[in-house]
């Protein structure tokens, strides 16, 4: 078993990339550990992570932010919605009741 601290030395390293080369491989890129984290915390702070879902829920409470005033105008608003797309026939399943709530 060969030491990280062997392989990623610069001159063993060079010579690990020209025999991958040669052999017609792409070589990996070694590194401590040490290395490796401090190259994540930098992309990530030049470069932060983004969920899409995250970003449309952030897009979306934007949005409701900025036409209601308050949760009570949003929660009328969205029974509302839901009153009307019933009467159009669409299928709206209640979640399940809290397990203390449950009937054995």
């Amino acid at each position: 078993m060969v030491h990280y601290t062997v392989v990623v030395n610069e001159t063993k390293r060079q010579h690990i990339t020209d025999i991958c080369l040669t052999a017609g491989y792409r070589p990996t890129t070694l590194c401590t550990p040490a290395a490796l984290m401090e190259e994540m915390q930098m992309k990530e702070q030049l470069e932060p992570q983004t969920d899409p879902i995250l970003e449309e829920c952030y897009r979306m409470k934007a949005e409701f932010s900025a036409q209601f005033n308050s949760l009570e105008e949003l929660y009328d608003y969205l029974k509302a919605k839901e009153k009307e797309r019933r009467a159009q026939g669409k299928i709206y399943i209640d979640p399940p009741s809290p397990p203390a709530e449950q009937s054995e």
